[in-house]
């Protein structure tokens, strides 16, 4: 738009010379100035005009030169904003993640914490009162069942098929298969009593124990 206004006053300057030599020659040769006269009015109103659009729409096109930096650098700076709070996401989710992992398997297992003198009986009669409490039990494996996250083992207490425990031991911990008949030590915490059907349909209820250290000690007869 700058420019074609910028044409229009350079043709306006041209017509007003114009103009001008033609008034000159008029006046010299005693002609009729009437025309002259005319076609100079009309170049100097159409320079105007041009100088007057010239001046209005340069403004106007550096305001909007302005404004489009100004979006652009806006965009520039939301774009970076976002890529540093997508960082700070990741971060912080990788951060939870090695959080989550380090809180399954106890990163050292003091035995002597879990020497607590809490026997079967003691977690089978008050299994509110022992509830997270550390424990240490020592029986034959008689049921394994396997997952994906943890394995649940029946453990018998001393062998004594009628002091049953669930004790259930993360896959991390798990070097390598604890199986049935498997005589075993494990140090955890008592997580209550659990229900569990019977193979004559009853419903039985046994504590239940979360291992955070176990050791196979042999295997049974």
């Amino acid at each position: 738009m700058q420019d074609f206004m910028g044409i229009i006053m350079t043709m306006g300057f041209l017509a007003l010379i114009v103009g001008i030599v033609m008034l000159v020659v008029a006046l010299l040769k005693k002609k009729n100035k009437k025309v002259s006269l005319i076609v100079l009015g009309i170049s100097f109103i159409v320079m105007v005009l041009g100088a007057i659009g010239v001046g209005v729409t340069a403004p106007t096109e550096t305001a909007s030169d302005s404004s489009s930096e100004s979006k652009v650098a806006t965009s520039v700076s939301e774009s970076d904003e976002m890529e540093s709070s997508s960082d700070e996401l990741d971060e912080e989710y990788t951060f939870d993640s090695e959080v989550e992992e380090e809180s399954s398997v106890p990163a050292e297992v003091n035995i002597a914490d879990y020497n607590t003198g809490i026997t079967y009986d003691n977690l089978a009669r008050n299994p509110e009162d022992n509830e997270g409490k550390k424990v240490t039990l020592s029986g034959e494996i008689v049921q394994v069942v396997e997952g994906d996250d943890y394995t649940q083992y029946r453990l018998a207490v001393g062998q004594d098929y009628d002091n049953m425990v669930l004790i259930e031991i993360s896959s991390e911990q798990l070097t390598s298969r604890v199986l049935e008949n498997d005589l075993v030590t494990i140090y955890g915490e008592s997580r209550g009593v659990t229900d569990y059907e019977s193979t004559l349909g009853g419903q039985i209820t046994i504590p239940a124990v979360t291992v955070d250290k176990y050791e196979i000690t042999g295997k049974a007869e």
